[in-house]
């Protein structure tokens, strides 16, 4: 897709600041849904004090009015982690950006935010993320390999059996991917298709932020 690689790597890099803006204090706004606990790899999960579902699960109605209003990509995403988990019992969100796989986003009681964001992966690396790009998804068992365990691990305790792995495109360009699971229980077809639809709405949001960005930057 023509031009898309650019725009899309420019909704992931930090304006260019002016020099009055160095002068400006810095805030940080509250996220009641991040949990401050960390793990290490290969060390027992640190358990969380505060879930990050604090916040309600969303039909698809209520999710599909609050994309139209979403102005950053961060808001996207946790709008569609917030309607998956009345699909799923824990999720999380990896993009795409410079060639590599990264962790993004994540909610569910386990699920911990600085394991998934220290994910990264470059985009040939065989992982069962090539097998669903530009399909539906995936529900199932993953296979052996290195990147597929990392995927499996990084859902907390229990350790994950069955997972759901859905692509999020813009334009037939897969951009993100959205991993969640159920501890103890299977993910039904129905399931795999209310992901699926729920992620494809987040792809169209996505989709008018780079090109509002596109637009106000012409």
């Amino acid at each position: 897709v023509g031009g898309l690689g650019d725009r899309w790597h420019d909704l992931w890099s930090p304006p260019v600041l002016k020099a009055l803006d160095l002068l400006q204090p810095r805030t940080v706004a509250a996220r009641d849904e991040i949990p401050m606990a960390a793990t290490f790899p290969g060390l027992s999960p640190v358990p969380v004090s505060a879930s990050n579902g604090a916040r309600s699960s969303l039909d698809q109605e209520a999710f599909a009015a609050l994309l139209c209003e979403a102005r950053h990509r961060d808001e996207v995403g946790e709008l569609l982690l917030r309607r998956v988990s009345s699909i799923v019992g824990r999720s999380y969100l990896l993009v795409v950006h410079s060639g590599k796989v990264v962790g993004w986003l994540a909610r569910g009681r386990g699920v911990v935010l600085d394991d998934v964001q220290s994910f990264s992966a470059d985009c040939d690396e065989p992982s069962a993320l090539d097998t669903i790009a530009g399909g539906d998804g995936f529900c199932g068992r993953l296979p052996a390999g290195p990147i597929n365990q990392l995927i499996i691990e990084m859902l907390g305790d229990p350790m994950a059996t069955e997972i759901a792995i859905v692509p999020i495109a813009i334009k037939n360009r897969v951009v993100a991917y959205l991993v969640g699971d159920t501890p103890g229980a299977k993910i039904t077809g129905e399931d795999l298709e209310d992901l699926a639809a729920a992620s494809k709405m987040a792809g169209v949001a996505l989709e008018v932020l780079v090109m509002k960005k596109k637009f106000l930057s012409s």
